[in-house]
């Protein structure tokens, strides 16, 4: 009796751990079974996240072919998904994409594991026109498909480097002329500088000064004194180079460099000018005649003088035949009986032509 007893009671205790075992594995077939169903959904997940992304998104195998695209990409690129899907990126479009840098970028993303970031595009497509694209991309893996990929996305950049660009001319430019201002003659200069210092090129600095400027604004307003500014600014822009700094650095004061290289004699400089603004004079049909004072500084590839430096050393040029002319306006002044006889009218100041050293 007792070993059929003992016999029932192990028989009980083993029925028992075999249905805790059973229950055991039902509930792990049943974690297996949710756990493979949430892997068939996740590639459908993870494309509706894709698909709502604004930024144009591409999955692409290690090869380089396009697996997937989004929606905006679709849109931004103006493309369809026939032309895309199963494509070489580099062969998009009007090959837009082939970009040596960026194919082995994009090729040591799975084998190295790398990833980059602002990697920027400029480029004329053939079909949305000249845009800038800022790229993205990384390795992704997918357990499910046990397969490796890249995610690269690309954003439109081009409205932004607009604006930056235009901010950045709005920052060096004169409001009144457009030509440069201040910031932008050193900021280019200095550049300018450092280029003829590594090709030991002499340069000349041009600093010149619209005479009479007070007297056209006391007498004929400020309207027309800034009328006066831009034709000196017109008359530098049509008579040097587009390749040459031209800025406005106050408000008489202008900067032209450079205007020469080493072997040019400041005397011929000056005349051009002359010649220049006297052609200008003679086309006008305003009430006076502009008038400019002129100083050549000279940068010297083995000195280290500054932008500083030569407009200064310009200025005290200029002023010396600022006052040169006034001197021999002085001397060659007429007697009081003459001078009444030829008194300026209002709203016209006398022309004084520049004189070279």
């Amino acid at each position: 009796m007792k070993d059929q007893r003992k016999t029932k009671s192990l028989l009980i205790s083993e029925l028992t751990e075999l249905r805790r075992r059973i229950v055991l594995l039902e509930k792990t077939e049943s974690q297996d079974n949710r756990a493979e169903a949430r892997n068939d959904r996740t590639p459908k997940f993870a494309e509706c996240i894709l698909e709502t992304m604004r930024e144009p998104i591409l999955v692409l195998s290690s090869d380089l072919t396009i697996l997937f695209a989004n929606r905006s990409f679709y849109t931004v690129f103006r493309v369809t998904p026939t032309e895309t899907i199963g494509s070489y990126l580099y062969d998009l479009g009007n090959r837009q994409w082939n970009i040596p840098r960026l194919r082995l970028l994009l090729e040591n993303i799975i084998p190295k594991n790398h990833k980059f970031e602002g990697f920027k595009v400029e480029h004329r497509f053939a079909v949305i026109g000249q845009k800038v694209m800022m790229l993205n991309a990384r390795r992704v893996y997918h357990q499910a498909i046990d397969n490796q990929m890249i995610l690269l996305a690309i954003e439109d950049i081009t409205e932004r480097v607009r604006l930056e660009k235009k901010l950045i001319s709005i920052s060096i430019t004169d409001e009144l002329t457009g030509l440069f201002n201040r910031r932008g003659l050193f900021t280019l200069g200095n550049k300018l500088l450092k280029i003829a210092k590594r090709q030991k090129k002499g340069l000349y600095m041009l600093y010149v000064d619209l005479d009479q400027l007070k007297t056209i604004n006391d007498t004929a307003g400020h309207s027309e004194g800034d009328k006066a500014l831009v034709a000196v600014a017109g008359v530098l822009r049509e008579h040097y180079r587009e390749s040459d700094i031209i800025a406005r650095i106050g408000g008489d004061e202008f900067v032209v460099f450079p205007v020469g290289i080493a072997g040019d004699c400041t005397a011929k400089i000056i005349t051009r000018l002359q010649k220049a603004i006297e052609i200008y004079n003679l086309k006008s049909n305003q009430g006076y005649k502009l008038t400019l004072s002129v100083g050549i500084a000279y940068y010297d590839p083995e000195s280290d003088s500054s932008i500083s430096e030569l407009i200064v050393q310009g200025d005290k040029l200029m002023y010396k035949q600022k006052r040169k002319k006034k001197t021999h306006h002085v001397e060659s002044r007429p007697s009081n009986h003459t001078r009444s006889q030829r008194r300026i009218p209002s709203g016209r100041c006398a022309h004084v032509d520049c004189r070279k050293d």
